[in-house]
């Protein structure tokens, strides 16, 4: 289920939602507060309408079991989701990640969403293991990613396997770093607020980590904390 709270009383939601598979991500657009986008445990993303009496939401990726055949979804868990500046359409959109491997954006458009891949992030060690035209990489389990505050068209994206892979939404045949960031499963990303170059990450490897993203050979600052580190902020 997801719960709209209000300030005014926090100990009871003024709104439920509730759907058929559980919600691993929320987010909340900047502009239009009114409109929530979720990513599902079963791979489907979903877009609900505060101002709407309906407790429906008002975009799905995939409303039958029809759908779900379609290549208009996530195949895994959906772990993060978040708007996006409105396209060349001027169009609503946003993007999730997910265990699959697949970065995807989603358009709002009359009542259907329309998706695509914007990258694919594969299993390698390094960028040179992409030249070898007889290797089959595997994807990646997709966790979290950030986009840059400044430049949204430059993103950050953790995995499983603790990598952070820094790519284009522009240029998606190829990344532009592999950064060995942790050595288990990241689980946020943030960009710096006071600083366009440096990001955070935290991890279940019980560490906080932060970068330069043009000098990633090596952590600027590295946080031993005793625990798995869930969540991060500036």
């Amino acid at each position: 289920a997801l719960l709209i709270y209000s300030l005014k009383n926090p100990s009871y939601p003024e709104k439920i939602y509730e759907i058929s598979s559980g919600i691993m991500s929320v987010d909340i657009h900047p502009e239009h507060s009114n409109y929530l986008c979720v990513g599902l445990y079963n791979g489907n993303v979903a877009v609900y309408n505060l101002k709407s009496k309906s407790t429906e939401p008002e975009y799905i990726s995939s409303r039958t079991e029809a759908d779900e055949s379609l290549e208009n979804k996530h195949s895994d868990p959906v772990w993060q989701v978040k708007w996006q500046p409105n396209n060349l359409d001027a169009l609503m959109n946003f993007c999730s990640i997910s265990s699959d491997g697949k970065i995807g954006n989603w358009v709002l458009v009359k009542n259907e969403l329309m998706y695509k891949t914007v990258v694919t992030v594969k299993s390698v060690d390094s960028l040179e293991e992409l030249d070898d035209p007889r290797s089959k990489n595997a994807l990646a389990a997709g966790t979290a990613f950030a986009f840059h505050p400044k430049n949204n068209n430059l993103f950050l994206a953790g995995t499983e396997e603790g990598k952070i892979y820094k790519s284009y939404q522009s240029y998606t045949s190829r990344y532009l770093d592999i950064i060995p960031a942790h050595t288990m499963t990241v689980e946020q990303i943030e960009w710096s607020p006071f600083h366009p170059n440096v990001f955070m990450t935290c991890s279940q490897d019980w560490s906080l980590k932060i970068w330069d993203h043009e000098a990633s050979n090596h952590p600027l600052f590295v946080f031993e904390l005793g625990a798995a580190v869930g969540s991060c902020a500036w």
